[in-house]
């Protein structure tokens, strides 16, 4: 019986040292593959476009801030908190329009993507729920 008891014994802790070995090996590559891809863009740095090669050089006036935010139009503000309370889930009337600032492609890009991902993954959810087979 204690030779039984000792081999259960054995058994579970060389079990329980794989699987942290593993989880520490995935946590290493986790690590790894976040240093990667957050190296390709930097956190703090602005993404600004490559100037003309003919332009002019920079003017000594002083330039508003942001010329094209007075351009909104009620139709793209309109579209925006519809498009916002939509994905949100809630009624427009709950939600308050502050801004309205234009954002580097790659961010906008990204945040889409995160987006979508999310929607797939409720999408799948929803579908195993109700009883769907894989």
């Amino acid at each position: 019986m204690a030779e039984k008891l000792a081999l259960g014994l054995s058994l579970t802790i060389v079990g329980i040292s794989i699987t942290f070995f593993i989880l520490f090996l995935l946590q290493l590559m986790m690590t790894a593959q976040a240093a990667v891809f957050n190296r390709a863009v930097p956190k703090n740095t602005p993404l600004a476009s490559p100037a003309p090669q003919n332009a002019a050089p920079a003017s000594p006036v002083p330039v508003p801030d942001r010329p094209e935010a007075a351009a909104v139009s009620p139709q793209v503000i309109a579209a925006v908190m519809a498009a916002v309370a939509s994905s949100m889930g809630q009624p427009v009337q709950k939600l308050r329009l502050v801004s309205i600032r234009h954002t580097a492609d790659r961010e906008a890009s990204a945040a889409w993507s995160l987006n979508n991902r999310l929607d797939v993954i409720n999408r799948r959810n929803s579908f195993y729920c109700k009883g769907g087979r894989k």
